[in-house]
Order: C-alpha cells, then structure tokens, then sequence
C-alpha cells in the first residue's frame, strides 16, 4: 500500500522535475494582461529567456533597438579618442624621453597599430 503524499512534498517534486540544462521559462510569465493589440504576447517577447533590466522578460517591441544605439555610438567614439590620445603620448614620450627622432618615432607607433 502506498503512503499518500502530502502537499510539501509534490511540491518539492514539482520544482525538480525541469531540467537544469533547459531553464524553464515559468519564472517569466508577464505581469501585465495583454491588450487586444495587433500581434500576440508570444511575437513580442524573447522566447530565449532573456530579461530586461528590472529582470522581466524582454519585450522585442521596447527593449533595445535603435533606443540604445546612442550609447553604443558614443562609447565607440570615445574609445577611438582614447585610443589615438594614448598613441599621440606614446609617439612624444618615444621622442622627449627616449630621444628618437619624430619619424622614426612615428613609424614605431604605427607599426603597433
């Protein structure tokens, strides 16, 4: 005769059987009831689990796209600035303390490049 099982129990077994290696997407279910809007929830939220920054599901309508794409810009540009600041201190580093000529020492730059 079998014990029946008590409440604590299925539920312990209930969260063990997902696997580990495929996340289950429970944990992403939405807050929010959906409109009667053109396309469902299924089309616009991500289907590979990841999140926004407030760690719900991403939206592929709101997340992303050319909304983040100024910072991406930016940081390209600034990393640029640096880069070429830091070889403009290195060719007059090359030239005031280790006495090479401005050629030779402009050549040794660029050949780093």
């Amino acid at each position: 005769m079998e014990k029946p099982e008590s409440a604590a129990a299925a539920a312990a077994d209930h969260l063990y059987d997902k696997s580990f290696i495929q996340p289950s997407m429970e944990k992403f279910e939405p807050d929010f009831i959906e409109d009667n809007k053109v396309g469902s929830l299924s089309t616009s939220l991500v289907s590979n689990g990841c999140v926004d920054f407030r760690g719900k599901v991403a939206n592929k309508e709101t997340t992303g796209g050319w909304k983040a794409s100024p910072f991406i810009i930016v940081k390209e540009v600034a990393e640029r600035l640096a880069f070429f600041a830091i070889a403009v201190n290195m060719v007059a580093y090359l030239v005031f303390e280790m006495r090479q000529s401005l050629p030779n020492a402009a050549t040794h730059v660029t050949d780093r490049i």
